[in-house]
């Protein structure tokens, strides 16, 4: 499992960075690129990398077009580390706080929170700065396997349950940040548990605006203008120790690589490709629309069908023309504009057989009714059930996001200072997907968002004034939370809210 294929790495060679001072990778007989350091566990998910020794090694045999593949896409685990570093010791000397402050780890153990959780799980959690990463410990062989890797925020507090247990949940009632902490935390002792308690309470404390700086503070600050890898994250998509049972099917390898493929695709500017004419007619309608918003709004807003039904032909040409509005946001959404094509062709699929008029709920209730699916909602892939819940899925994630960035007012604690596209996706993600995803789709996802563009880079493309993208995006929420429940409601109704994860 430690081989990945040249093929899979090769487009991301021009990103491969001068000072890193790594040798060229060795290549094993079959052909694949050996990631693991020499004489390191690869399999560990908390061995360290020594700065003495390089991250890839090389062989007498090595040819001069392998020295250009690294083992990150866009730089090397040191340089990464070194660079978090810069912006932890930053932040601490912003804050007042020293390093040791700023870092807490340690075992505990775990309950989730529904009534047949009765036994406690031995668990391993550190805490950096705000970032929180848990993983679950095999009580025989030690072994730890990822769980969850988390910025904590203000929307989350620490609830104290007893001297020695304490929960971390959604502040003011608003809806889990992150549906992986829904689980009950317990210490061996109350001192140890203060600790965690003050720690984490931190953590979750509101961001300080930072204080006017020169360029050069602004450096150190962010190491770089490129976007920093989180080095956990990072081996979460290499490291087989941190996918836990999932390394055991092939399949989850296969998406492991379909990641990567992607991710270069993002670095590499690839844009949203229909594929039909049909498609790219209705993508390129709201693309090279004056007020793309406005164009969706009108086209959203048709969809409805008597008081609580909706109109397939319509909802599919209104998310195929909504891959416009995507691709002016650039390359970080082909991804997930290629899922939503696919969502739109399981739809289209079933539409071919239907009348021009093609209700929902009488389409899903004949399918329901052939028996295709399973109690629970279990249901079948490939089918038209499968197409209508992941599209709802994708547009509440971004109608979500475009809440966030539109409507300062859906902030409890107010807009982010900075990042508040990638703060909006994070929080949107969290809320409408993250709950379906397992933990290599996660890991992928949590990589991918590195590359968010600012908001104030984008929004511009929207309408010709700030003011005019607020009420364009901020109407455009509107329609799609008429819409969106009316869809909810028929997946609920016949139990077709499939609640398995993917990989």
């Amino acid at each position: 499992f430690n081989l990945i294929r040249p093929s899979v790495l090769q487009p991301v060679a021009p990103l491969v960075r001068a000072d890193c001072g790594l040798r060229p990778p060795r290549m094993d007989p079959s052909g694949g690129l050996v990631l693991a350091p020499g004489g390191a566990d690869p399999s560990s998910p908390v061995s360290e990398v020594s700065s003495e020794e390089p991250l890839l090694s090389s062989g007498p045999a090595e040819q001069e077009e392998d020295s250009v593949l690294i083992c990150a896409f866009n730089r090397c685990s040191t340089c990464t580390a070194s660079r978090k570093q810069k912006a932890a010791e930053k932040v601490e000397k912003d804050e007042g706080c020293q390093g040791e402050e700023r870092r807490f780890e340690g075992n505990f153990e775990r309950r989730g929170l529904r009534r047949w959780d009765v036994f406690w799980n031995s668990s391993f959690a550190e805490l950096r700065g705000r970032i929180l990463t848990v993983y679950d410990v095999d009580s025989f062989e030690g072994e730890r396997t990822l769980l969850v890797h988390v910025v904590l925020s203000a929307e989350l507090e620490v609830v104290r349950m007893t001297e020695t247990e304490w929960q971390l949940r959604s502040s003011q009632g608003q809806r889990a940040q992150n549906s992986d902490l829904h689980f009950q935390w317990r210490a061996p002792d109350a001192g140890l548990a203060d600790q965690w308690v003050n720690h984490l309470q931190e953590a979750c404390s509101p961001e300080k605006s930072p204080e006017p700086e020169d360029d050069g503070a602004a450096k150190i600050a962010t190491g770089s203008d490129e976007p920093i890898i989180d080095p956990v994250i990072l081996k979460s998509l290499l490291s087989p120790a941190l996918l836990g049972f999932a390394v055991f099917d092939p399949s989850s390898m296969k998406v492991v690589l379909r990641l990567w493929s992607e991710i270069a695709d993002v670095i590499n500017g690839a844009v949203i490709t229909p594929d039909t004419v049909e498609q790219k007619e209705a993508k390129e309608t709201l693309e090279h629309a004056a007020r793309p918003f406005q164009v969706s709004k009108s086209q959203f807003e048709a969809c409805s069908l008597d008081e609580t039904d909706v109109e397939l032909n319509a909802f599919v040409e209104a998310c195929e023309g909504f891959f416009g509005v995507l691709a002016l946001m650039g390359s970080w959404t082909v991804p997930l504009a290629r899922e939503g094509y696919k969502n739109a062709a399981l739809i289209r699929q079933r539409l071919g057989e239907a009348s021009p008029v093609a209700s929902a709920r009488s389409l899903l209730q004949a399918e329901v009714s052939q028996g295709v699916h399973r109690p629970g909602g279990l249901i079948a892939d490939p089918s038209l059930a499968m197409g209508v819940v992941w599209a709802y899925r994708g547009l509440a994630l971004w109608t979500e996001m475009c809440r966030r960035c539109a409507v300062p007012s859906s902030w409890p604690q107010g807009p982010p200072a900075s990042n508040l596209l990638k703060n909006s996706f994070d929080h949107a993600y969290d809320v409408a997907v993250k709950p379906y995803h397992g933990v290599i789709m996660q890991s992928g996802v949590a990589v991918g968002t590195n590359f968010l563009p600012q908001w104030e880079d984008i929004s511009h493309k929207f309408a010709p004034t700030a003011t005019a993208v607020e009420d364009d995006v901020g109407k455009w929420v509107v329609v799609m939370d008429a819409l969106l429940p009316r869809v909810e409601s028929l997946i609920n109704e016949f139990d077709l809210n499939d609640p398995r994860k993917t990989f």
